[in-house]
């Protein structure tokens, strides 16, 4: 495999637009490339990935060590790997080499090529770079580069450089503000933030392929090792939902791998613009980003937060690193300092602050146990991020490598939570460890499924009648629940509407003393679900799922359909077996008012998720059924 690695005497020298601009030309040629960053960065390798259309993986010896730094290049395919190297060149841990591009130039063997961006500069650029070559006693520089310098001052620096130093000059790009990528304060903005981004890298490797020397630079890259076999996956043992959008994306595509590997399916879904987390999951994972920039419509997606909360309060193993954290709070500023509601999954307020607040490596130790730490290992992690908390957690010991130290973090048997991001594949066993927890949820949740049908049709079609008689039969069953031996089951009944009026008040107390003297315990709950306690051995029999939906979007502290979703998800948690009766939704042209509109596209939704998820999906039209999924006799 061919190498090559991109680098600098500092940030800011253009970097990450020559890669882009050398990427975009390299792939115009046909070359199979693979992309890669040195060090923690999660953006620079957005647009690695956006110019390739595949992910671009980072090298970091500090956090996966050598053997995985190894395997990650090894095991990547392709028939060149170009590497952007972070920082300065020789800017390591702690005022060391150590984990610095140019280590990473050494484990892998690819020579480097230095950019330099001369401004006001002369002969003293060859001094600069004379000091870069002698600085190791190897230094793997090969060639230079020029950025953001003219036709003129390139052909007046060339023949300098190349006399002073000794190494080729192989080219320059020119100053392009059409191609400019444009900053912030973690950086440059996302791939995705970037308007015509394509384009731009388009413009770029033309320009590139006019001014400098692609053959050469071709010529320079280095032959390594063959590709290492890729290492055997687990069966698959369990399903992790991923926050992935414009406000959650800093992930190490190493790390989702390394959990694909240890067994995981990865569901990825949007806290901005979802109103529920992906069905049947055993894991969640809230990565870094920006969620800062997006607060507002976070914190507008009701449903999404109240579901995250109930499923950290139900033993969800999760992992939620920096903005991740700051989303699970009760509390987040943007940008403005205006604060927003959060999950209020954990205590706490996060608000903005000037500078990076303890940025850089560190180690994580634990004084017990948990999902992902054991008593007495030094895990490797970095912090990169402005925002703080006013309560950040006490569960973990940081310690920086120059010996300053902090407690931090919440860290117990189902969950990760902190500042501090870290990398799951590598030399460390996280990957496995989160796949286990998750795995063993999946196990319990198996275990402890009770069935469910779904009765739909639509107003005065039979469809309660029906669903009531389908209850008398369960509840005379034997054979109804695993494990259950018993010739009975206690028959529930979870009437949603709420008694407001005396209309209605006289209505439930008619429909309770029918029901009652059919066998039928009445519990009114028109919302919160989630909060029943339920007995295992019993038959439920909810309706229906219009009003329950109506007054969890409308009425006051209600959680919307991801509350609806997570509460009927409780009960059949609890063994018990499950009957769900709902107003089928037609289209039949009529124009409804946006409140109306939204209910009905939202039940609609339930209506589809819960016949996906059912055992028995029947529709009662004329006070006759149709069975669409399922069959009575199986099911009974």
């Amino acid at each position: 495999m061919k190498k090559l690695l991109l680098t600098a005497m500092h940030s800011g020298a253009g970097k990450t637009v020559m890669t882009v601009a050398l990427l975009a030309a390299l792939k115009r040629r046909g070359i199979d490339l693979r992309a890669f960053k040195t060090g923690p960065d999660y953006i620079d390798p957005m647009f690695h990935s956006r110019v390739l259309k595949i992910p671009c993986r980072n090298l970091d010896l500090f956090l996966q060590g050598r053997e995985g730094v190894e395997q990650t290049i090894r095991g990547s395919g392709g028939e060149m790997a170009l590497i952007e190297g972070a920082m300065g060149y020789y800017d390591g841990v702690s005022g060391t080499t150590t984990g610095s591009a140019w280590e990473t130039a050494s484990v892998c063997g690819a020579p480097a090529v230095l950019i330099l961006r001369p401004k006001g500069v002369g002969v003293s650029l060859a001094a600069q770079v004379k000091g870069m070559m002698s600085f190791r006693p190897e230094s793997h520089i090969r060639a230079l580069l020029l950025s953001e310098c003219s036709g003129s001052l390139a052909a007046y620096l060339t023949p300098v450089l190349e006399r002073e130093t000794g190494l080729p000059v192989l080219g320059y790009l020119p100053p392009m503000p059409e191609a400019e990528l444009e900053s912030r304060h973690l950086g440059l903005l996302t791939a995705g933030e970037i308007r015509d981004l394509e384009g731009r890298a388009a413009r770029l490797a033309a320009q590139l392929e006019r001014t400098a020397d692609i053959d050469r630079l071709l010529e320079l890259a280095e032959c390594g090792d063959e590709f290492s076999k890729e290492k055997e996956r687990s069966p698959l043992r369990c399903r992790i939902a991923v926050a992935f959008d414009e406000a959650f994306c800093f992930y190490y595509e190493d790390s989702l791998d390394a959990l694909r590997g240890a067994g995981a399916e990865l569901a990825f879904f949007s806290p901005l613009h979802d109103a529920a987390l992906p069905p049947d999951i055993d894991g969640l994972y809230l990565g870094g980003g920006y969620p800062e920039l997006h607060a507002e419509a976070l914190s507008a997606n009701t449903e999404m937060r109240v579901q995250i909360a109930r499923a950290l309060r139900d033993g969800l193993p999760t992992i939620a690193e920096c903005g991740g954290f700051l989303y699970l709070l009760d509390e987040l500023e943007d940008a403005d300092g205006h604060p927003h509601s959060m999950c209020g999954a954990l205590p706490g307020k996060g608000y903005r602050t000037e500078r990076l607040q303890r940025f850089g490596y560190l180690h994580l130790a634990a004084e017990s146990d948990s999902m992902l730490f054991r008593r007495g290992e030094r895990i490797p992690a970095h912090e990169f991020h402005y925002w703080d908390s006013t309560e950040c957690g006490s569960d973990l010991q940081a310690e920086k490598p120059d010996g300053r130290s902090w407690r931090c973090g919440y860290s117990s048997g189902t969950l990760y939570a902190a500042f501090p991001h870290l990398h799951l594949a590598g030399e460390t066993q996280l990957a496995r460890r989160f796949a286990d927890a998750c795995a063993h949820r999946a196990g319990k949740r198996g275990q402890n499924q009770g069935r469910l049908a779904l009765i739909v049709g639509g107003s005065a079609s039979g469809k309660s009648a029906y669903a009531e008689g389908l209850a008398e039969t369960l509840s005379y069953c034997g054979n109804m629940l695993p494990d259950d031996a018993s010739r009975t089951k206690e028959k529930i009944y979870l009437a949603t509407m709420p008694e407001e009026g005396k209309e209605a008040r006289e209505r439930i107390r008619r429909h309770r003393k029918s029901r009652e003297g059919r066998g039928f315990q009445t519990i009114e709950r028109p919302m919160d679900l989630a909060g029943l306690t339920l007995p295992g051995n019993s038959v439920v029999l909810l309706e229906d799922l219009g009003n329950l939906l109506g007054n969890e979007l409308f009425r006051p502290g209600g959680g919307g359909p991801a509350a609806v979703e997570e509460g009927i998800e409780h009960i059949r948690r609890s063994g018990a077996y499950l009957i769900v009766v709902s107003n089928e939704i037609f289209s039949d042209g009529t124009e409804y008012g946006d409140q109306t509109e939204r209910y009905r596209r939202f039940l609609a939704g339930l209506n589809r998720t819960l016949a996906a998820k059912a055992d028995l999906v029947v529709e009662v039209v004329c006070g006759l059924p149709h069975v669409l999924k399922g069959g009575i006799d199986g099911f009974v």
